[in-house]
């Protein structure tokens, strides 16, 4: 048997008594499980944060390097620490430059009448808890300015304070009209014995429980720029802050001609709101209808869309690598807050009516936000419905084997296969080692078919059968790959039935 080593600088005539050796690195099989996915995020940032603006593409490696780079609890900063959740996650921040004359959401907390004992006052901003000693002797202005210290004293929070006479007004530190989304809710069952109230207002939407949402955000920024950065790189799982229309139809522009067979630089991304379901099916449906995006629902939530946006790609980053048919079915969105009210948790029709219409809605089980089923927002072909893509892994399976196609023949093929011809009849000797031709072409294709066969992420592979064939004009060879991606295990019926002997 011949030596399938070629040692280079050890010939045959090298006959010296002894022992050698050669160290080769990176000699391991390339294929796509080997990629890291990144997870980019897109909020806004503060003047302290260090980062500029559709510029900057930084990689965060600790809730410190958020700070660092954009501000502490800025937008952006926020996305970062609910994506740092997740173990196993490339995170990076591209910031988007503030709308010209964007004004901040604000709200109030109202103290009436002074304090006659002690107690606890209790509250939430945006999903983090905070909690207020109370004196038995306490007036308005200093229940006002203690709520104001416990604010002030949490620097990763979103929101900045005041407190004046009985009253405290809370800012959002990044400005826009995106301060809107973010909540208060209160508990006030730890203080009744005070006789002061407290009353949430500002203004803004008032939520089931008693919560309400800031007021007087404004300002919707111009991606323009920070698309024209992000372009030549690939990112693979993005959470973008930003959910209004012209914003996700600019990304869903950019995404499909990043994808295009010109580019190939395959990403998917992830937005959220927390309105009404017909708000989200608007865009979800009706703006984007995209293969490449999931949109994420929670009715009322407390965490900010951009947070739980940020939570999901990060998860997404962090699993498909590695796993590209994932089911995420009732898994938990790491950092993001249950529903607080109970007629606020989606029921069966609410949650069926989403996965119909492009929404994946967020649902609350115990104590937990878990997603119901990760889908695409594509469900309509013209006006017809079309759920042939529904879940996102019958676009992550694809291009997972873009990829792992690309990598394969560019580090392995076309190294060894120089040279490139069309099939011979079987008549005629063969193409000797070396040259690449439709026929092996179509068996290295069907070779991975299988093998993603036998991890069971394709079934049926003998009906999908890969085939390769010759551009005479060109001199290349196309083909076609099939991807038969197994269903995920979604539900079980059963028909239990008493039997009476």
């Amino acid at each position: 048997m011949t030596s399938p080593v070629v040692f280079v600088g050890w010939g045959a005539d090298d006959r010296v008594p002894g022992f050698y050796a050669e160290s080769k690195f990176a000699q391991g099989a390339v294929s796509a499980a080997g990629i890291t996915k990144k997870c980019l995020l897109t909020g806004t940032k503060l003047a302290a944060g260090s980062a500029t603006s559709n510029q900057d593409i930084n990689q965060i490696f600790s809730n410190d390097d958020a700070d660092a780079f954009y501000g502490a609890g800025s937008e952006i900063a926020r996305q970062c620490y609910k994506a740092l959740l997740v173990p196993g996650t490339a995170v990076y921040g591209a910031p988007a430059t503030e709308a010209g004359g964007a004004a901040a959401g604000v709200l109030t907390i109202t103290c009436v009448t002074n304090s006659v004992a002690t107690g606890t006052y209790q509250f939430w901003l945006d999903g983090d808890y905070y909690s207020v000693s109370i004196g038995a002797t306490d007036n308005i202005t200093t229940l006002a300015a203690n709520i104001a210290l416990a604010i002030n004293a949490n620097a990763r929070g979103p929101y900045t304070a005041v407190g004046a006479v009985g009253v405290c007004t809370i800012t959002k530190k990044s400005k826009g009209i995106r301060g809107n989304d973010g909540s208060c809710f209160q508990d006030v069952t730890k203080c009744t014995a005070c006789i002061t109230t407290f009353t949430l207002g500002g203004g803004g939407t008032s939520l089931t429980g008693g919560g309400i949402r800031p007021a007087t955000g404004s300002g919707v920024e111009v991606l323009t720029t920070l698309l024209s950065v992000l372009f030549p790189g690939v990112y693979d799982y993005q959470g973008w802050a930003q959910n209004d229309a012209t914003s996700v139809a600019a990304v869903k522009a950019q995404v499909a001609t990043k994808a295009g067979i010109l580019e190939g630089r395959l990403e998917e991304y992830c937005i959220a709101s927390n309105g009404t379901l017909a708000a989200a099916t608007s865009l979800a449906q009706t703006t984007l209808n995209d293969f490449r995006a999931n949109w994420l629902w929670q009715i009322n939530a407390e965490s900010h869309p951009s947070e739980i946006a940020a939570s999901m790609a990060s998860k997404r980053a962090a699993t498909e690598g590695s796993d590209p048919v994932h089911v995420y079915d009732g898994e938990v969105l790491p950092g993001i807050a249950p529903n607080r009210a109970p007629a606020d948790i989606a029921n069966h029709a609410t949650l069926k009516s989403a996965l119909n219409n492009s929404v994946t809605p967020i649902q609350t089980v115990g104590s937990n936000a878990t997603i119901t089923m990760l889908i695409t927002t594509y469900s309509l072909n013209g006006s017809n419905p079309d759920y042939r893509c529904l879940q996102s892994y019958y676009v992550s399976m694809p291009d997972y084997a873009r990829l792992d196609l690309a990598l394969r023949w560019l580090l392995v093929i076309k190294p060894a296969n120089p040279r490139v011809q069309d099939d011979l009849p079987i008549s005629e000797r063969q193409p000797v080692a070396g040259v690449w031709t439709p026929l092996r072409a179509t068996g290295f294709m069907r070779d991975l078919q299988r093998e993603y066969e036998a991890n069971g992420w394709f079934s049926n592979v003998d009906a999908f059968l890969a085939t390769a064939g010759y551009n005479l004009a060109a001199k290349r060879i196309e083909g076609i790959f099939p991807c038969p991606v197994t269903a995920g295990d979604h539900q079980f019926g059963v028909s239990v039935r008493s039997i009476s002997q």
